[in-house]
This record gives structure tokens, C-alpha cells and sequence, in this order.
């Protein structure tokens, strides 16, 4: 099993995170903080898109 995580990190460059709990607060934001977030902080895609919420970005960091 370990292995396996091993692989999937190796070819994504990233470790995997859990799924966001459903109880889960939302992250309330100002409309200048959400743009450094989203500026500074996302994970994004190969083209530079985001490719996760404010919620799962602090899921993911504080997993």
C-alpha cells in the first residue's frame, strides 16, 4: 500500500488529501483576502487555473 501512495506522488508531484468532511464550516472571506488566496495560495492546474476551493485548501493544508 505504501508503495502505491509512493507512485501516485512521484507522478502528480503532490500527495493526496482526504475528502472535506460534510460538516465542514465555510471559510467567509473578504473580497480582497479571497483574491490573494486565490492569487497567492491555490493549487492550480497545468494552464494556471485553480483547481480548489478556499475550504479545500485549508482542509488540505491542515491535514
Amino acid at each position: 500500500m505504501l508503495r502505491e501512495g509512493n507512485e501516485k506522488v512521484a507522478k502528480s508531484g503532490v500527495l493526496p488529501t482526504p475528502p472535506l468532511p460534510a460538516d465542514l464550516n465555510k471559510v467567509d472571506l473578504t473580497e480582497n483576502a479571497d483574491q490573494v488566496f486565490t492569487r497567492r495560495y491555490a493549487r492550480r492546474d497545468g494552464n494556471g487555473e485553480p483547481v480548489e476551493s478556499i475550504e479545500e485548501t485549508f482542509w488540505r493544508v491542515a491535514y
